[in-house]
């Protein structure tokens, strides 16, 4: 009897203890990923498959471990490769839980500044424009914040990069033509 209850003791702490979340395999996992998406990033197109990979691996490792000082910077990889794959919703949901979590993660106002750009990316313009007027409130000195300022004064949310140079040309030349 004293055998039969020290094998189910046995396996009830094995059974715990690989279920329970392990940091140090989730990170050898990010980091594989990691290192094959890195080691492809000539490639013009983020393949598919381990992109979504990737977010996940970040995503379970933030759910297991919310309180972890990795967990903001993961969480903003997920985003950023959510958006660089045009996943916008999903890249939207990831900064603004960022934003709404961590409010000491050192680039907090890129946050702010991606989701202005995730938005104008989904053409919800004025959406963007909150989002951006937001980011030059909260981070006045953030050194994109003079560029989103212009982008603001101008009426360049939504424009392509082609219009907006075209007014930032035209600009200068009024600028030149005053001097």
């Amino acid at each position: 009897m004293k055998r039969l209850s020290f094998t189910i003791v046995a396996l009830c702490a094995i059974i715990l203890v690989s279920c329970h979340p392990n940091r140090s395999k989730e990170l050898t996992q990010i980091q594989q990923y990691e290192d094959s998406l890195l080691h492809n990033a000539a490639q013009v197109i983020i393949d598919t498959n381990m992109g979504n990979q990737t977010v996940a691996l970040y995503l379970q490792f933030a759910n297991d471990f919310p309180n972890d000082s990795l967990t903001p910077g993961f969480i903003y990889k997920a985003a950023d490769i959510s958006f660089n794959m045009g996943k916008y919703p999903a890249a939207l949901d990831y900064f603004n839980r960022i934003i709404d979590n961590y409010a000491e993660y050192s680039d907090l106002g890129t946050c702010y500044l991606m989701v202005g750009e995730t938005y104008n990316c989904m053409s919800q313009y004025e959406q963007a424009k909150e989002a951006y007027q937001q980011f030059i409130e909260l981070f006045p000195d953030h050194p994109l914040a003079k560029d989103i300022r212009y982008q603001l004064e101008h009426n360049m949310v939504g424009m392509s990069p082609e219009e907006m140079l075209s007014v930032v040309m035209e600009n200068a030349a009024v600028e030149d033509a005053v001097l």
